[in-house]
């Protein structure tokens, strides 16, 4: 039976272990547990084997008179370096080489097998959720941060350049800040926060610990070191006096992306990148990264066009530089902000009519018997939406029809669905933007509302519900949310699945057909001898 043996005394510190077993005290308790150890293992019919234990002297001292009181054959380790568990204990130095031998060396290869899979969503969910993730966030919450600070920043790097063949991206230091920031708050989410999952760790141990012995400090040196380094990388409002076992690692590292995301709104220029940091933070903008690339669920993104979203998301160019859109002649500039708005060629109807005929297959699994474009119910749409594919304005006096229309949605009788894409983009609302990301969604939700009286006239056979995305980033707005909710819940009471998974897929899936049809059309309109960006986007 593998044994440690570890103890803390003036100059004899040692340390043991038994499989799972851990003994540690000053080197005469030790021996003496170490002995009642052996007695009761020899009466279920178990040996201690001296040659596969250790003794770890954390004072780097072994005496004579202290290993006779130890069985023959014992391991002396004076180093007072060690592992157990797969968490290193001891020195910097040691911390550092265990980390970068056990964890992130190991990950390279697999990491370039990453990048080098055909399909980029696929290999995106993985670098995520699976890669090395795991191993390293464990060695993260056991190890103090500054222990092995230079391995996790080897694999910061590892995972950075795994990213740019993923997407074939060239990342520069804020798109990387910003892939590197949670989801919700516009990025890729592929941070690791060493300080915030440590201090959770220490947290959630310190009554446990307590118990055990009293004398255990609730806030050890080095958890001391890293609450003083997590503390410089949030705002002021969010550093922490003490630990405690409510905080969680997910709101740490949600105070850390918060300072993040506030560095980059300061560090951007121009009026337009700024609004798009806004927009990327919307809820429900980052959903398409989250889905399983699944081709039955309508959830899968070729290469091609995910590596278009990925530019687009982290505001990086498409094309080298502003030019004429090839089918209304206006300018289209390199960041495909144009290319999703563009009245002409048909993208805007495909992109509407794709998400209307999602939503209805929706609610036809939910038990519903949703109708297509019902005639003759809703006014013209309001002015700012926009010209119609042929260039005319939409008729004022012609009543036209609901995207969806639904005899009975719940208790409130017949409901009509109009779906409507707005930019936040535009240089009307763009200062507004800036300030507030879902402004031009609530603004656009309000004015068809009050348009010609249509939700007034609507609700006296029942009501009106504008679903409003936002085309630049891929966000919703709250009518449209709240729906969403709604019919997540009328699917789990006819599956029996849970409301919050089924409304999470819902999510995905308008959030997939949105950004499929955003790409689809940028590619449209990218020029006809842009050869660099064709070659990083092959898979």
């Amino acid at each position: 039976m593998p044994a440690l043996v570890a103890a803390r005394g003036h100059c004899d510190v040692c340390f043991a272990y038994l499989d799972d077993v851990v003994l540690a005290g000053d080197a005469d308790q030790l021996a003496r547990g170490l002995q009642a150890l052996q007695a009761v293992t020899h009466n279920i019919g178990l040996q201690l084997e001296p040659s596969k234990c250790e003794l770890v002297c954390l004072s780097g001292q072994a005496t004579p008179a202290m290993l006779q009181s130890f069985p023959s054959g014992m391991g002396v380790n004076t180093s007072g370096n060690f592992s157990f568990l797969g968490a290193a204990v001891g020195d910097d130095a040691y911390c550092n080489r265990h980390t970068f031998s056990e964890r992130v060396a190991p990950a390279k290869p697999s990491l370039e097998a990453l990048a080098d899979l055909p399909d980029a969503q696929t290999a995106l969910l993985l670098l995520r959720h699976c890669q090395s993730h795991v191993k390293v966030t464990h060695a993260m919450r056991v190890t103090p941060p500054h222990s092995h600070s230079t391995s996790l920043q080897a694999f910061d790097e590892q995972v950075l350049a795994c990213l740019e063949r993923i997407g074939g991206l060239p990342l520069t230091t804020n798109t990387w800040l910003q892939a590197s920031l949670a989801i919700k708050a516009g990025g890729l989410g592929l941070a690791l926060h060493a300080p915030a999952a440590y201090l959770a760790s220490v947290g959630h141990l310190g009554a446990p610990c307590t118990e055990l012995d009293p004398s255990y400090r609730v806030v050890p040196p080095p958890a001391s070191q890293a609450l003083a380094l997590y503390n410089q990388t949030v705002l002021p409002e969010d550093q922490l006096a003490s630990l405690a076992p409510s905080h969680q690692q997910r709101d740490l590292s949600a105070a850390v992306d918060k300072a993040q995301s506030a560095h980059l709104t300061v560090s951007t220029t121009g009026e337009a990148a700024k609004g798009h940091l806004q927009l990327v933070q919307q809820p429900g903008a980052g959903a398409w990264l989250t889905a399983l690339p699944a081709d039955n669920l309508g959830l899968h993104i070729n290469t091609h066009l995910f590596r278009v979203l990925l530019r687009l998301r982290l505001r990086l160019p498409i094309a080298p530089s502003d030019g004429y859109c090839p089918l209304c002649d206006g300018v289209a500039d390199s960041f495909g902000d144009h290319a999703r708005v563009c009245p002409c060629g048909g993208d805007r109807g495909k992109r509407h009519n794709r998400l209307r005929n999602f939503f209805a297959a929706k609610l036809a699994a939910a038990g519903f018997s949703p109708e297509l474009e019902k005639p003759g119910l809703l006014p013209a749409r309001p002015e700012d939406s926009g010209f119609c594919e042929a260039g005319r304005p939409p008729c004022a006096s012609a009543r036209r029809p609901a995207d969806v229309w639904v005899p009975g949605w719940g208790l409130h009788g017949p409901a009509a669905f109009d779906f409507a894409v707005s930019s936040g983009l535009r240089s009307g609302v763009l200062p507004a933007t800036v300030g507030n990301g879902g402004h031009a969604t609530l603004v656009y939700e309000e004015r068809k509302r009050i348009h010609q009286r249509t939700e007034a006239q609507c609700r006296a056979q029942g009501q009106f519900l504008p679903l409003v995305a936002k085309g630049t980033a891929g966000g919703w707005g709250p009518t449209a949310l709240g729906v969403f909710r709604q019919l997540g819940g009328f699917l789990a009471a006819r599956t029996g699945e849970r409301s919050s998974r089924l409304t999470e897929q819902l999510l995905q899936g308008f959030s997939v057909t949105l950004q499929r049809e955003n790409a689809r059309a940028v590619v449209r309109r990218l020029p006809d001898d842009f050869t660099t960006f064709q070659a990083l986007s092959e898979p």
